[in-house]
């Protein structure tokens, strides 16, 4: 349903959460090396990136409109070797 949270965390090291996800999308959200030793600050920044990403599930064709466009894109080195 729309508005639940699907946040888990994924991995903590010690007491710190250092991986999360959303549960729907799966996008993974690690927590940077600066606030590591704050478990309380490292689980806050989790949260927000979280709160704060486009979830791909709910939005599902964009999220295939980028991969195909991803597909689409050759590096020149990849062009070379095709050539």
């Amino acid at each position: 349903m729309a508005g639940e949270i699907a946040f888990s965390i994924l991995r903590y090291r010690g007491q710190t959460p250092v991986l999360a996800a959303c549960d729907r999308c799966e996008l993974k959200f690690f927590t940077p090396s600066e606030i590591m030793k704050d478990s309380e600050a490292a689980f806050r920044y989790l949260l927000i990136k979280y709160v704060d990403h486009r979830c791909a599930a709910a939005f599902p064709l964009e999220g295939n409109r980028a991969r195909i466009k991803a597909q689409q894109i050759v590096s020149p080195a990849r062009r070379k070797l095709s050539a």
